[in-house]
């Protein structure tokens, strides 16, 4: 990352190389197939000058400008969409000795995969004190869906711990 030149050094702006820059990119090339054309919008490239005719006329059968005589065009699109933009930090706390990092914590919106819901997340994993605390709320009506603060040797059956069948 390069840095802003503002007073803020510690300010920076994504290269194009980031990961996060690429899936940007990505998302708007997808979206640049919704483009919306207007034909109302066609202009004389030589003068400037608002021509009245389809963007499919063919170059043989065009009305030259008015102003000027040329047959040569400018077509004006215009591509409209929204994108959103989600946050989330995750933390970790490692020390020597330890295989798994003794306090983990993930803080922001996080996607539920089977209805496609946004929701907030708070979750801590504190393996020195034997801790887990995890709270999901709703963000559209405040409504707390999950609130668990156990012991984490209780916290069993749960997500890559759920036992398979085979």
């Amino acid at each position: 990352m390069a840095p802003i030149k503002s007073g803020y050094p510690s300010c920076r702006f994504p290269r194009p190389q980031d990961k996060l820059v690429k899936i940007l990119l990505q998302l708007v090339i997808k979206k640049v197939g919704q483009m919306i054309l207007d034909d109302d919008y066609i202009f004389c490239s030589q003068c400037g000058g608002c021509i009245e005719e389809s963007q499919s006329t063919s170059v043989a059968v065009r009305t030259p400008c008015a102003a000027c005589g040329s047959t040569a065009r400018t077509f004006n699109s215009y591509i409209q969409d929204t994108l959103t933009l989600y946050k989330k930090t995750k933390i970790k706390q490692k020390r020597a000795g330890h295989k798994k990092p003794i306090y983990e914590g993930i803080l922001g919106e996080d996607l539920h995969r089977n209805s496609g819901q946004w929701n907030c997340l708070t979750r801590e994993i504190d393996r020195e004190n034997d801790r887990y605390k995890e709270i999901i709320v709703d963000p559209k009506c405040g409504k707390i869906i999950r609130n668990i603060n156990e012991r984490l040797t209780e916290h069993t059956n749960r997500g890559s711990a759920t036992p398979r069948v085979i």
